[in-house]
This record gives structure tokens, C-alpha cells and sequence, in this order.
């Protein structure tokens, strides 16, 4: 089993939303398909950052991982 603290996963969260706002900034100058997959990956990374957020301010012990 993998434990990680708290510090740990906010790093993981300012990342992800790091890398959503370079996207989404990426998307603003490209047109066609690869605008349309940077508003898809930042959608991506935003649901995700969400969530772990959600369980850190929840308190959560432990995180699903499903396959």
C-alpha cells in the first residue's frame, strides 16, 4: 500500500491545475482539433483536481482507485 500525506496531495492538485490553465491557455490560440483536446484534457484535470481536493477538505482517509 501507498500512503501519501496531505502536503503530498496538494502538490498533485497545484500541479493539475497548473498544467489545466496552460491548457486552457494553449486552447485560446489553436483552432480545430487540437483546441478541442486541450479543452478536453484541461476539463480532465479539473474534474480530478476537484476531487482530490474534495477528500482533503473532507478529511478522507483513503481513495478509491479503480480499474
Amino acid at each position: 500500500m501507498q500512503a501519501f500525506t496531505k502536503i503530498e496531495i496538494k502538490w498533485v492538485i497545484d500541479e493539475l491545475e497548473a498544467e489545466m490553465k496552460q491548457l486552457k491557455s494553449l486552447s485560446a490560440v489553436e483552432t480545430g482539433a487540437a483546441r478541442s483536446l486541450y479543452i478536453l484534457r484541461a476539463e480532465q484535470l479539473d474534474v480530478i483536481s476537484g476531487k482530490l481536493r474534495t477528500a482533503i477538505e473532507a478529511g478522507d482517509k483513503r481513495i478509491e482507485i479503480k480499474y
